[in-house]
């Protein structure tokens, strides 16, 4: 499917019609240790095995129109960086008599720490009505200056076909706190997106907020309350679902000794975003 390129992250999606639509990521490291990450996709006809040629979604690099991915190893502020590296998501929808195709991610718009810390991660979207061979500028899902990360995005086929990006976002309670104050509130966010037209709604708050370094022992212990896992929407019948992971409830660091806070899977049922 992707060749002998190093290769991360493949998402897949059928379309109503049946067509398949496979995503990765190639890696390509520079000889200083940099990461540039290039998102490609493939089709195959509906029951088929025969994918086409690949095409590029999106190609990310510093001072370009959405910013540096997170690289592997990398740093997003307040998290667990075991589990940081960028993930597009792939969807797809009939719009009009055809189908679109719709890639969600996170870039960082700078960076910091010789391109492993991300600075001010924000959420961008590309649209293709071609079939991938072609897809739209990057249009910006969430505020600049906001973190976002980890986004997701999900298509309501049965409710005139409606779009959904959902994300990880500091609360807006503490935006602009530095990074030295490892208190980085974060929540579930959402907003819908008109796939004719890519106009934005209102975003929205779709969990309760969590901090990330709440404790200074589970800081001292590397609990962080967000590890970083990615969270995952679906939508149908006029509901969003989404599952993700936070930690509002205290207990025993690896079932000894003080509680802290450790963290769980939730689900998200929203309407009317």
């Amino acid at each position: 499917m992707s060749g002998a390129a190093f290769t991360q992250f493949s998402d897949v999606k059928v379309a109503q019609d049946g067509q398949v639509y496979v995503t990765w990521v190639v890696v390509k490291i520079g000889l200083n240790g940099t990461q540039q990450f290039v998102e490609k996709i493939k089709r195959a006809g509906p029951g088929s095995t025969a994918f086409g040629a690949s095409s590029v979604v999106h190609s990310f690099a510093a001072g370009g129109a959405a910013g540096e991915a997170v690289p592997f190893g990398g740093v997003l502020p307040g998290l667990n960086h075991d589990r940081v590296a960028t993930f597009p998501r792939l969807e797809v929808m009939r719009v009009g008599t055809s189908n679109k195709l719709f890639s969600v991610y996170e870039a960082c718009q700078a960076t910091a720490f010789f391109g492993v810390s991300c600075q001010n991660p924000r959420v961008f979207l590309v649209a293709s009505t071609t079939n991938g061979a072609s897809w739209s500028a990057p249009v910006a899902i969430s505020t600049a200056g906001v973190d976002a990360f980890f986004p997701d995005a999900a298509a309501d086929w049965a409710v005139g076909g409606k779009l959904y990006v959902t994300w990880y976002g500091m609360d807006p309670d503490l935006t602009g706190a530095p990074i030295t104050d490892f208190r980085h509130r974060y929540a579930l966010m959402g907003r819908s997106v008109n796939p004719s037209t890519l106009a934005l709604g209102t975003t929205s708050r779709l969990s309760p907020p969590t901090e990330s370094n709440a404790d200074a022992l589970g800081v001292a212990l590397g609990l962080l309350t967000i590890i970083g896992d990615y969270q995952t929407a679906f939508a149908q019948g006029g509901l969003l679902y989404d599952g993700f992971t936070a930690a509002y409830f205290k207990q025993k660091a690896l079932g000894a000794g003080l509680p802290v806070h450790g963290q769980d899977n939730w689900l998200a049922v929203v309407t009317g975003l």
